[in-house]
């Protein structure tokens, strides 16, 4: 909520998803006050998530009636997409790594997410960087004036 999103991806467990796989993930992880969990409709996690008053949303993986055609819910700006891309840009980076074993599995992610928030910090840094040398040259504010002493963008004919 606060503008400081930062990358979050574990492993709870191996298995089927129960109530105490998600307490010990969600627990480590989430401030129940400054988080948004966005999940699917899997039915463990969705009653996890209002017995333990975390606020979350809960998307569809599929809002059509007919099952060929394939349209994840959309809810102002939180869709399922956000998800799924953060699982394919996982196994992305697995890829090269041939063959992850379970076992350790959770390091591999452990190193993702650390990578990811790394880079997430330079950008941050690479923007604020700009932006004060850019508020530190003259043109940095431009007069009405000037704008209309522009001289016009050319148009096809």
């Amino acid at each position: 909520k606060n503008g400081n999103e930062m990358y979050c991806a574990e492993v709870p467990g191996v298995g089927f998803m129960k109530p105490n796989m998600l307490d010990a993930t969600l627990a480590k992880h989430v401030i129940k006050d400054e988080s948004i969990v966005i999940a699917d409709q899997y039915k463990v996690t969705w009653n996890y998530l209002q017995e333990n008053g975390y606020e979350h949303v809960i998307l569809a993986g599929n809002t059509m009636k007919d099952s060929r055609y394939h349209k994840p819910e959309i809810k102002g700006e939180y869709h399922l997409q956000h998800v799924n891309s953060m699982h394919h840009h996982i196994r992305d980076f697995m890829k090269p790594y041939c063959g992850v074993s379970t076992k350790y599995l959770p390091n591999y992610v452990a190193l993702y997410t650390w990578l990811k928030n790394i880079a997430a910090n330079k950008q941050k840094r690479k923007v604020n960087e700009v932006s004060l040398y850019r508020a530190s040259t003259p043109d940095c504010y431009i007069t009405r004036k000037a704008i209309e002493e522009m001289p016009a963008i050319p148009m096809c004919a």
